[in-house]
């Protein structure tokens, strides 16, 4: 009985990567699965209702990360980042302490904006799904959304 949520919840992860038509919303019981040693990179970013273009450079690309704590880590265009994650039992994501700490770098003034509004429209976001191997972060009314695709790592050779 005690393995019968983590099966489940396994099965619902499998279930939302392997199918590019599912909307599977996130929950306390999957997320870890479905972020835990996944990289999700970002591929589209609304801040205010308004699409923000990112950076052609591809190495300062927002990234996204967490462990079965639900401690998040990633990129977030000049600097390294990390912070808590609460997801609520009615699937509620709540960002919890006063942000997220992150490296202190400076770069060009692009990416410095860019990673600025990421960390804006990320603290809002409420609710996540993942829509195939696209992971969706947004608030209720979808003007604050992130939109990261899933990293496959790269075959060797």
């Amino acid at each position: 009985m005690k393995y019968a949520l983590p099966l489940i919840a396994s099965i619902v992860a499998l279930g939302a990567c392997s199918s590019p038509s599912n909307d599977t919303p996130i929950t306390a019981a999957n997320l870890p699965l479905m972020c835990q040693q996944q990289e999700w990179q970002l591929v589209s970013m609304t801040s205010n209702g308004s699409d923000r273009a990112l950076s052609a450079e591809t190495r300062s690309t927002p990234s996204f990360s967490c462990d079965e704590k639900t401690r998040v880590v990633g990129m977030a265009s000049i600097n390294r980042y990390f912070g808590d994650l609460e997801v609520g039992a009615d699937g509620k994501l709540n960002w919890p302490g006063p942000g997220f700490a992150s490296t202190m770098m400076a770069g060009p003034p692009e990416l410095m904006d860019q990673e600025r509004d990421y960390f804006a429209t990320l603290t809002q976001t409420s609710q996540a799904s993942v829509k195939g191997d696209v992971l969706i972060l947004s608030n209720s009314d979808n003007s604050q959304q992130l939109h990261f695709s899933l990293n496959h790592p790269k075959p060797a050779g």
